[in-house]
């Protein structure tokens, strides 16, 4: 009995201690983030972590990873100009961090880069000037985005938004889009991956516009088939590298309408075919 009690507390030790060994070090810090390629190229970069709200944030210059820490291991992924980059790694006892990051086109997903990453910490004067002024200047950014608009601030302003719900209720269609891709011979394409955008009238965003992207893929029937969406314009993108790029705006209520009639067929042609005029 006095065994187990024993086994038992020295369990409860490590797993406090190893809670406490990952939030000690997952808290604000620089690093100096030594990528690795394939190839034997390296790549230095400086990143900074940061608790907040109970989430592990990862600030690169510019960008910002929203991870999940598990023990001492987090991972995260972003998109970044129709290009997917994922993160995920350990942090060590001797307080560098170890890791993979891969980086594909979401288009096409099997063409992924991975390249592998040592990050120490950086205490240099330089880093302790410029991460705090950059994560204020990020959180501001942030912060405007998020806040709300206060269209009934002035009556200029209630006219706006009385505008904007009345054209919603006017233009706004709700539909699911459905359909099928097929190569130039008419043969289902599976695993092709589209992006189904979206712009719709919302009185929650500053302008009085919101946009949303959704990444599908077609299955062995070539078919595919995106949520419930509410737009006013909507468009459907294929930018991969097997066959040409594809683009089709829908612009209007009568188109919105017919597609949320009918399935629609696209085309995708060999990238050596000249596309018909």
């Amino acid at each position: 009995m006095k065994f187990i009690v024993t086994k038992l507390i020295y369990l409860l030790i490590f797993i406090v201690g190893l809670s406490v060994f990952a939030e000690e070090t997952s808290l604000e810090g620089a690093y100096i983030w030594t990528l690795k390629s394939p190839d034997g190229n390296e790549f230095v970069e400086k990143i900074y972590f940061k608790n907040k709200n109970n989430k592990l944030m990862l600030y690169l210059e510019g960008e910002q990873y929203e991870c999940s820490l598990s023990g001492t291991h987090f991972s995260g992924q972003m998109y970044i100009q129709q290009r997917v980059w994922g993160v995920s790694g350990d942090f060590q006892s001797d307080g560098k961090i170890t890791g993979k990051q891969e980086r594909w086109d979401v288009f096409t997903p099997e063409e992924k880069v991975t390249l592998t990453f040592e990050a120490v910490r950086d205490t240099s004067e330089e880093a302790q000037k410029f991460w705090p002024q950059y994560l204020q200047e990020w959180e501001a950014h942030l912060a405007s985005l998020d806040k709300k608009p206060d269209w009934d601030a002035t009556e200029e302003g209630r006219q706006q938004k009385e505008g904007l719900l009345a054209l919603a209720a006017e233009q706004h269609v709700t539909l699911t889009v459905r359909g099928k891709v097929v190569d130039s011979a008419g043969k289902p394409l599976e695993g092709i991956v589209l992006c189904c955008g979206t712009q719709r009238i919302d009185i929650n965003y500053s302008m009085g516009l919101a946009a949303t992207e959704e990444y599908i893929t077609t299955d062995a029937a070539g078919e595919f088939k995106t949520k419930e969406l509410t737009a006013w314009k909507l468009f459907l993108i294929y930018g991969g590298k097997k066959y040409q790029e594809y683009s089709a705006d829908f612009e209007n209520k009568e188109q919105l309408l017919e597609l949320q009639k009918n399935p629609i067929t696209i085309t995708l042609l060999p990238i050596q075919e000249e596309v018909a005029e």
